[in-house]
């Protein structure tokens, strides 16, 4: 990755941000998203995946978002889901950040992450069985509301999902998302792990999506000297995606100012 030049796609007037995209979906997934805080930001956004689908390298990822820092002078983010996990374990490590805005970032506090479904998920992929790896993601995640689905029903919703464009956009990238899901469980921990990041942090998490985003965010504003949770009332996790005007207001505000 080192001198990589990576494309970089800049829209908006206003104050420098960098997108920091989740697991299994890019850019084109964040268009709503990126509309909405050019209004207000200059906002860059790159494509995290800028290699085939493979194993997951969790330095590579992010020395292209300091690469991406470095180019755009950005240091304002906002990170979702894996993405958010990327920019937190980047800035403990001393990434120059101002602003960290994050939306149901995919740290584990103490365990709050779910990992009892990462085995069965990567044989699963392994064996390139994309309604079983969509049933177990749903299972795992619990990322759309109601009661987990029994194994049977999750597949027939999974292998119908796999054949919608972002299905077989996720399916495509399912081997790096496998990484991806190991690289934040791997690094389970206390929340004073992040305690050597120092710039203000928005911890935001959907009321309506599944608990286990609002326990980590909670854990860490408690920890960080300057950060403080918000949970988004009746939000699920696509809601960034979506990227509704009152959604949206407090992620505007916050990295405006």
């Amino acid at each position: 990755m080192a001198g990589r030049r990576v494309p970089i796609t800049t829209s908006g007037t206003g104050p420098n941000m960098v997108l920091v995209h989740g697991g299994g979906v890019g850019p084109a997934d964040y268009r709503r998203t990126i509309a909405r805080l050019s209004t207000r930001l200059t906002v860059h956004h790159y494509n995290r995946y800028t290699e085939p689908p493979g194993v997951y390298d969790l330095d590579a990822d992010v020395a292209l978002l300091r690469e991406v820092l470095a180019l755009t002078g950005a240091r304002r983010v906002l990170g979702h889901s894996v993405g958010g996990f990327l920019v937190l374990h980047a800035a403990a490590q001393g990434l120059p950040l101002e602003r960290i805005a994050l939306y149901d970032a995919a740290v584990s506090i103490d365990g709050s992450f779910p990992s009892w479904y990462l085995d069965d998920f990567e044989a699963a992929v392994a064996a390139g069985d994309l309604p079983t790896a969509f049933a177990l993601v749903g299972r795992g995640l619990r990322h759309t509301p109601g009661p987990a689905l029994p194994m049977p029903v999750g597949k027939v919703v999974g292998a119908l999902f796999a054949r919608t464009p972002i299905g077989r956009r996720m399916g495509e990238r399912f081997t790096t998302v496998v990484g991806e899901a190991r690289a934040a469980t791997d690094h389970d921990g206390p929340a004073s792990a992040y305690v050597p990041i120092e710039a203000e942090v928005l911890l935001a998490f959907g009321g309506a999506g599944p608990a286990h985003y609002g326990e980590s965010a909670r854990a860490l504003a408690a920890a960080l000297p300057n950060a403080r949770a918000v949970a988004m009332p009746r939000a699920r996790h696509d809601w960034l995606n979506r990227a509704g005007a009152a959604f949206m207001q407090p992620f505007e505000d916050f990295l405006a100012g």
